[in-house]
């Protein structure tokens, strides 16, 4: 079986120090501006619902770099994106690489994304092809030789791990993680493809990258079955799922059976949508399974007196972000592919999640006895983890070398209940200090620890010291029970003058103490 048209999305995963995201792609980062333009995020099926997803700091908004046409040259490509290559290993077989980029979430996580095109292919070249180019460990040559004159041609070798290698190096100064040279194989995303492949061979593929084995073609029949899914609402996508891999094809011929228009939709639009729209998608869902794994981790290696708060919040971040993603109607079945398949069925990332919420949930348990008589604090420090942390963590430093007492959570809270520490912490401080932030007091959705510590200091009649930091100004509308806040004593506080606030703050409050003894 003759396949007219086939295109792939290679997608090649690596991390990556996210301090550096906002310098991407800029003219601060000289070389990165010089090589890559930054190509603007256009997500159809992003809408109001979701556009917070994308922009919040922890998981979500990318940039996208695509190579500069005259700068393939560094990557080892032809700087024309219609020059043909080939593999060593497969000489009959030519294509094109037709786009070469990046892909940069702000929490670490990226991606090299390779557009490829080949024509008139047979299945089983469809499939080695595949194979070969998704297997970065593996050293298969690429070449391509273009004529530039009457006996002159431009010939160069290549592999795509030297490819990923002059790729990382061209980006600047992102610090990659050293495991992105080993990882297993790549993920590929393929369309266009005049009729779709064949399901059991598909299933020996990604069986055959799962278990990272040569030769794939080797493998009997009764691999299992579950790692290939064709949903019964949209049969003309072939989806191949497992841990470490990940294969989608289309087919051209069962989609125009399916539906007149999807033949048009497949060949026009779904190449742009795999390297925008669906891309995203799996993107998303890929950082979920990455932020869940982490937190596996961190459980597993927790000390018994570690504070798992921080754990504890991040689950329930997660489990919020854990639900399908609102799509345009057009995007919405890749959405649920995406969802049921990799986060449900292949991921178990419910599962995982629970899991790992039981296991922060029994440490708090089995600790709950050793926070019962806290030591009496003399300061405790509220603050919006998000912008207040670095003033917090002054603050704590400033009054800890003049020898106060200091509740700050990420030093001092032990394994257990984390409400309960901070509401027997509060109640036994004589200070809270607010560290106010742009943006702290601004009503939110989700559980809000700082105004619940602000709204329980001042039931406890606890005086409060307001540190406003960067211009701070309180919001127009404020429940009743914390206007109370704004009239507290408050101190300015900003990065040329720090010094002078940090010895406001500690005399205020040793002038305090100091009165408390005359009288």
């Amino acid at each position: 079986m003759s396949h007219e048209r086939f295109e792939l999305c290679l997608i090649i995963p690596f991390r990556y120090n996210g301090e550096h995201y906002e310098n991407l792609g800029t003219e601060k980062e000289q070389e990165v501006y010089e090589h890559f333009e930054q190509k603007k995020m256009i997500c159809e099926m992003i809408n109001a619902q979701n556009f917070d997803i994308w922009n919040n700091a922890q998981g979500g908004m990318m940039k996208y770099l695509e190579v500069k046409q005259k700068c393939r040259r560094f990557l080892g490509l032809h700087h024309n994106g219609t020059c043909r290559y080939r593999l060593k290993k497969l000489p009959a077989v030519t294509f094109k690489i037709t786009k070469a980029g990046g892909w940069f979430l702000r929490d670490g996580n990226a991606y090299i994304t390779l557009h490829i095109i080949t024509e008139n292919l047979e299945e089983d070249q469809v499939l080695n092809l595949k194979s070969m180019l998704i297997n970065v460990r593996e050293n298969n040559k690429i070449l391509y030789s273009v004529k530039i004159g009457p006996d002159k041609a431009d010939e160069k070798e290549i592999t795509i791990k030297g490819l990923i290698r002059a790729f990382l190096n061209m980006v600047g100064t992102i610090e990659p993680a050293e495991e992105m040279n080993t990882y297993i194989t790549a993920l590929s995303l393929s369309y266009g493809l005049e009729n779709g492949l064949n399901k059991e061979k598909l299933n020996i593929f990604c069986e055959n990258l799962r278990m990272n084995r040569k030769n794939s073609f080797r493998f009997t029949k009764e691999i299992e079955k579950k790692y290939c899914y064709i949903p019964r609402e949209y049969p003309y996508l072939y989806w191949a799922v497992s841990e470490n891999s990940l294969d989608m094809t289309a087919d051209i011929k069962e989609a125009s059976e399916f539906a007149p228009n999807n033949s048009e939709f497949i060949r026009k639009q779904l190449g742009v949508s795999i390297f925008g729209n669906y891309l995203m998608i799996y993107l998303y869902y890929y950082s979920l399974k990455e932020k869940c794994t982490e937190l596996e981790r961190q459980c597993r290696m927790a000390d018994k007196n570690m504070c798992m708060y921080p754990q504890k919040e991040a689950v329930r971040a997660l489990d919020k972000d854990l639900t399908e993603i609102v799509t345009e109607d057009r995007f919405s079945h890749v959405n649920t592919l995406f969802f049921q398949y990799l986060c449900k069925n292949t991921w178990n990332l419910s599962e995982r999640l629970s899991k790992v919420e039981d296991m922060v949930t029994e440490s708090e348990s089995a600790a709950d006895h050793m926070f019962g008589n806290s030591e009496d604090y003399e300061v405790f420090i509220s603050y919006r983890r998000k912008y207040g942390a670095y003033v917090a963590r002054l603050v704590y430093n400033e009054l800890r070398n003049k020898g106060k007492n200091v509740f700050y959570d990420i030093k001092t809270m032990k394994t257990g209940r984390f409400d309960r520490q901070i509401r027997e912490a509060i109640q036994k401080s004589e200070y809270v200090i607010a560290v106010l932030t742009p943006g702290c007091l601004d009503k939110r959705k989700d559980e809000d620890w700082m105004r619940k510590e602000l709204e329980f200091a001042l039931e406890n009649d606890k005086q409060i010291i307001n540190l406003l930091v960067d211009g701070f100004e309180f919001p127009k509308e404020l429940p009743e029970n914390l206007k109370e806040v704004t009239k507290r004593h408050g101190i300015h506080i900003n990065a040329e003058y720090i010094d002078s606030s940090l010895e406001a703050l500690t005399g205020q409050i040793e002038g305090g103490n100091k009165e408390r003894e005359e009288i």
